[in-house]
């Protein structure tokens, strides 16, 4: 689960850049505005043209009071002439004879414009707000520049985070789970992305999972299905015998009847295997029992070994010996042999002898079985008889190993002793 932040950090992410974006705009108008600015106004070549404007100003308006004449009251009282330049200012001082005892006539200051009844002192001023205010809007506008230039990148990078997202979803929905998310970084739009991969992986996984379980059922129910064959095959040979009366005497006919009986058993095993995988699913319950190695081992390869002498096979039961006890569910072991046996009556050649040896390693004992192979390149038909009964084997606490050269076959069951 991911832990909550008290703030969130992609809002953190904006509010920063955009203050980074206002202060170095608001820093490039000061500049501009505050620095660049007055010095431009006050550099030499604005000062000329000042100083120029000026003149001309002051002569303009002497040739407007000698036009007019204009008498020294009437030239102060003026506001007419500014009217017609509004971007130079006039200030006009009336002439004082008394002021020439402190000052200089030259450095009285402003320029002497002659009026009808005497001079007047005229100091003109250049009006420059209009180059301020153009000034001011450049800076304004080269700001706004500056501030879009650092900060819609991040918008525009935000954006496309979320526009890849959007279209990696659309991916995803379209059933392509294969795609992989990639999502670096610590804010929200970097776990939501983290958590669609995450998404995506448990879907991939539950898919896995649920094809597993698929392929487990349908493999459970076909080795079943198979290992029908084998009891129905021996049932219905054991019926023919009693059918036919083709045993010898009362006692070969009660041994037929028990054979059967146990054939009928073990198919109903299978058949109560098949309808409590259905209900339960293919890992069934552990019914394990606790039996004598010997006497199962050795009563399984008894039967198994009549099976094939009756068939036309030269084969010998081995005498199994010692005193051990298993821990397994017989049923599966008697699947085991019979599937074992029946590959040998299919594929093994009946005059080669087969042959049957065991041995006891402390915790484990063997049982080995190699025949020749009747047909070079001959396989299980259809690759289930190995399969399941190596998977009976390792569901109770064995293995089976199969070696196979050019000319011979030899399978060897492990059992794990108590």
């Amino acid at each position: 689960m991911n832990r909550r932040h008290p703030l969130p950090r992609l809002g953190v992410k904006f509010a920063a850049a955009a203050t980074l974006a206002f202060l170095v705009s608001f820093g490039i108008y000061l500049l501009l505005y505050e620095v660049v600015l007055n010095e431009v106004l006050s550099s030499g070549v604005f000062a000329e043209r000042w100083k120029e404007k000026e003149d001309a100003a002051i002569a303009s308006f002497q040739e407007y009071v000698t036009v007019r004449g204009f008498t020294v009251q009437e030239a102060v009282r003026d506001v007419e002439w500014e009217k017609r330049d509004p971007t130079t200012y006039l200030y006009v001082e009336e002439y004082n004879e008394a002021d020439l005892d402190w000052y200089d006539p030259l450095d009285y200051g402003g320029t002497m414009v002659y009026c009808a009844d005497g001079p007047v002192y005229v100091y003109a001023f250049v009006d420059d707000s209009h180059y301020e205010q153009a000034g001011q809007l450049i800076a304004m506008l080269t700001a706004m520049i500056c501030f879009c230039a650092i900060f819609l990148p991040y918008i525009i990078h935000v954006l496309r985070r979320i526009t890849r997202l959007s279209r990696e979803m659309e991916i995803l929905a379209g059933g392509d789970l294969s795609y992989q998310i990639v999502s670096p970084g610590r804010d929200e739009l970097a776990e939501l992305g983290r958590n669609i991969e995450g998404m995506r992986l448990a879907a991939l996984e539950q898919m896995a999972r649920e094809t597993a379980l698929a392929t487990a059922n349908s493999r459970l129910i076909t080795s079943l299905s198979h290992d029908l064959r084998t009891p129905l095959t021996k049932l219905t040979g054991y019926l023919e015998i009693l059918q036919y009366k083709k045993y010898k005497n009362e006692a070969e006919r009660e041994f037929y009847l028990q054979k059967a009986a146990e054939k009928a058993g073990q198919m109903r095993y299978l058949s109560d295997e098949m309808a409590r995988h259905f209900q339960v699913g293919p890992a069934g319950e552990n019914r394990r029992e606790e039996v004598s190695g010997p006497i199962l081992l050795g009563q399984l390869l008894a039967e198994q070994c009549f099976d094939l002498q009756a068939a036309g096979f030269s084969v010998q039961p081995p005498v199994m010996e010692g005193d051990y006890r298993l821990a397994v569910q017989v049923e599966d072991v008697r699947r085991v042999f019979d599937n074992l046996f029946s590959n040998i009556k299919k594929y093994a050649a009946p005059q080669s002898p087969v042959l049957i040896s065991t041995g006891d390693q402390g915790l484990t004992v063997w049982i080995a079985i190699e025949n020749e192979i009747l047909i070079t390149g001959t396989r299980d038909s259809r690759g289930i008889g190995v399969p399941t009964m190596r998977f009976l084997m390792a569901r109770n606490g064995g293995r089976l190993e199969s070696v196979r050269d050019k000319t011979r076959y030899r399978s060897t069951l492990w059992f794990q002793k108590l």
